[in-house]
């Protein structure tokens, strides 16, 4: 019976912790204009390697562009819109859920990708 609760507790940790990566946007400040802006910033935890940007970067080319560099123990990235339309800014999401990305930190707050999206990206 012990092993059995110890086994739950642990998968329940496990699935709790799974897919935590830290993602911080890092454009997010008081002098942030979601209008005029076309790139955004962001770095990503350890979690995350260039193979798995660069792999999931290449479904939105029609999009917009990933730049990628090692910094801090993980990686900044700036996401540049080809074109400055609504699309483009929604397809970003589709980037992070790629990534299974859950939550963003945006100026000390985390928010969902959802949340998040329609927060410092969406018209």
């Amino acid at each position: 019976m012990k092993k059995l609760i110890g086994f739950v507790v642990t998968l329940v940790i496990g699935f709790t912790t799974f897919g935590q990566s830290e993602v911080l946007f890092t454009d997010a400040g008081a002098s942030y204009d979601k209008s005029a802006v076309t790139a955004f910033h962001f770095h990503l935890g350890s979690d995350f390697t260039a193979e798995q940007i660069q792999e999931a970067a290449t479904y939105y080319t029609d999009y917009y562009t990933v730049e990628k560099v090692a910094a801090d123990g993980g990686l900044n990235i700036t996401i540049t819109l080809n074109e400055d339309t609504e699309m483009a800014r929604r397809v970003i999401s589709r980037f992070f859920i790629t990534l299974q990305v859950s939550e963003i930190t945006a100026a000390s707050e985390t928010l969902s990708v959802h949340d998040f999206v329609d927060t410092y990206i969406m018209l």
